[in-house]
């Protein structure tokens, strides 16, 4: 993309405006948010049944965790620092590649992730949900959102179609390493196939249906 502070990078809490954001939207994501998905994605899709895309893969803050569990893990940043990752990370389950994730295809080292994990870019948010929803052929999509991405009257009709699972934090993030978000927020998952999709989960439920939000 011609302009990096709309980039790939990761995203903070609050909605201070694009003027008061960090370059290619940067925001780390705490490891404890990380701890929190592992148990849905473990159980929806195993390490040995494929490898797993970040989007926006920034400092490696998902892809670390998801490399210690056991997956094979390729990133892809707009932000050149993220070809450094696999020699500091000291982990060959991860490999990260400059790019723009918007503009990969569906075929070589891109065919058939097992899932999709991140946290985009809030300024493009609904395009990394809708292009890893092109991508993905039966795998799992988990992106970290603010809850109130739910309630947005012009996301109405993509909730409709695309319902997703929530799992929601006990806690307010930090993404700055200072104060924590002014906002709350949660892990986003659209499973595979739409039975028990739009269900509520909490931190440390186990991963099976609780309350549901009127999808059927």
């Amino acid at each position: 993309m011609a302009n990096n502070a709309m980039g790939l990078g990761k995203r903070r809490g609050g909605s201070p405006g694009l003027a008061g954001r960090r370059e290619a939207d940067f925001y780390p994501t705490p490891e404890w948010c990380v701890d929190a998905l592992l148990p849905h994605l473990l159980h929806r899709c195993p390490p040995r049944c494929g490898w797993v895309l970040e989007p926006g893969c920034g400092d490696g803050a998902i892809g670390l965790p998801l490399a210690q569990a056991g997956y094979a893990v390729r990133g892809i940043d707009i932000r050149p620092e993220c070809e450094r990752l696999p020699r500091r990370l000291g982990d060959g389950n991860y490999v990260a590649a400059v790019g723009d994730f918007l503009e990969v295809a569906l075929g070589g080292q891109w065919a058939s992730p097992l899932a999709i994990v991140g946290n985009p870019p809030y300024s493009l948010s609904m395009e990394f949900i809708k292009h890893s929803l092109s991508l993905l052929h039966g795998g799992l999509l988990a992106f970290l959102l603010p809850l109130d991405y739910l309630s947005t009257q012009g996301r109405a009709a993509f909730w409709r179609e695309y319902p997703a699972d929530v799992l929601v934090f006990d806690k307010r993030p930090s993404f700055t390493g200072g104060g924590t978000a002014s906002t709350n927020y949660g892990w986003y998952m659209w499973p595979p196939v739409a039975h028990g999709r739009g269900q509520i989960f909490r931190v440390g439920d186990a991963p099976a249906p609780l309350t549901m939000m009127g999808v059927q």
